[in-house]
């Protein structure tokens, strides 16, 4: 907000007027992309959308498709190349580039648009398992690709959306911190923000748990798939991060967790605004600070793991990835991901004097009204709820 510059407290390095963090240009455009596709925004706003998109392609054209760190906005000079000697800038954001790319293409038709996302994903190509920023750029990486792959046909875009994906898995601690401070915590199968983060973060959590999900359903649709070890290792993140995101709010955590000294702000105890950290165990939570940006947490991991059912108010809520296959009458028809040997938890919500069943592919069946708890079921297969 250039009339706010003179607020801004150096204290950091993109702390600067006019000075753009690379991946900050392009998510919330991304954002307002999805509100344009949705019909949701004026013409105005449609304008200032593309006339930024326009300035993104100058950017990338500039830096050929290898962002840096930071750049001054009016220069285009790069300010901060590198993250550290040798290791590249953002590389995972040529990935979000390429996703508002494929939107501005949906929006407009305009074939200018592909060809930017296209040769922003073969920018991408060379980087393998070294390919991680930001958990959340790779995680919408992996999603432009597969929608690449859905126009071009041509395989690689799958193989690098499995490379992308591949790395998230890489960045998970697949250990349960039962120690210190992570011991009201469920921590197994953590996804750590960056490539050198000591912690777990709420925002790229959050966001990973939509784009993964959206992206395994994309592939279930088309002639080829995932294998099927990256689908249950998706899957099983998808279902640990479910129980996990409630334990960034501090109403959930006991007191004592907290940081007394946050880096930026203050914690509120009762405040249902999720810290931005959960740390290794030894280290407070919150350390980092309290995230307004993170609030939408509990949303935004609700809506692709729930089904609406028949009633109003009435839900199914299942933490593994799943595809709506058909919706009549009474009747809803499920495919749930990953593999039969692993199991899913599933529970109906706001049921009231109604009765729901839920069939499964061996042909067992099972009934559900008013207030019930959990149940378990094998993953991989289809299912079935009716209303009765």
């Amino acid at each position: 907000m250039p009339s706010k510059s003179q607020q801004l407290t150096p204290t950091e390095e993109q702390k600067k007027p006019r000075i753009m963090d690379s991946w900050y240009l392009h998510h919330p455009l991304l954002q307002i992309s999805y509100l344009l596709e949705d019909g949701n925004l004026d013409d105005g706003i449609r304008e200032l959308f593309l006339k930024s998109v326009e300035f993104c392609t100058l950017v990338a054209s500039k830096f050929d498709y290898e962002w840096p760190v930071f750049y001054d906005m009016d220069t285009l000079h790069a300010t901060k190349e590198e993250t550290a000697p040798g290791k590249g800038g953002q590389k995972d954001v040529g990935g979000l580039y390429a996703m508002l790319m494929m939107r501005a293409y949906k929006l407009m038709g305009d074939e200018r648009y592909l060809s930017e996302a296209t040769k922003a994903a073969d920018a991408l190509m060379k980087y393998g398992l070294d390919l991680l920023y930001q958990s959340n750029n790779t995680a919408t990486a992996a999603e432009a690709l597969v929608e690449l792959w859905s126009v071009h046909q041509d395989v690689r875009y799958l193989e690098q959306a499995q490379l992308c994906l591949g790395n998230l898995i890489r960045n998970t601690s697949i250990w349960d911190r039962q120690y210190g401070n992570s011991m009201n915590i469920p921590t197994f199968f953590s996804l750590l923000p960056l490539s050198d983060a000591p912690y777990s973060a709420v925002f790229e959590e959050q966001e990973c748990v939509s784009t993964v999900h959206r992206t395994l359903r994309a592939v279930h649709f088309g002639e080829k798939g995932f294998s099927d070890e990256l689908e249950m290792l998706l899957a099983e993140y998808i279902r640990y991060s479910a129980l996990r995101i409630p334990y960034y709010f501090p109403p959930l955590l006991p007191e004592d967790m907290l940081s007394p000294e946050p880096k930026t702000g203050f914690l509120d105890k009762d405040t249902w605004i999720p810290v931005e950290d959960i740390g290794d165990g030894w280290q407070p939570v919150g350390t980092v600070g309290q995230e307004v940006y993170g609030m939408g947490a509990a949303f935004s991991l609700l809506d692709p793991l729930t089904v609406d059912l028949m009633g109003k108010g009435q839900f199914l809520f299942i933490n593994y990835p799943f595809v709506e296959l058909e919706r009549i009458e009474y009747s809803i028809r499920l495919k749930v991901l990953g593999l039969p040997t692993c199991e899913f938890d599933y529970q109906f919500h706001g049921l009231g004097e109604d009765e729901y069943s839920i069939g499964f592919e061996n042909g067992k069946t099972r009934t559900f009204s008013g207030r019930v708890s959990s149940a378990k079921a094998c993953g991989g297969q289809l299912i079935t709820v009716k209303k009765m």
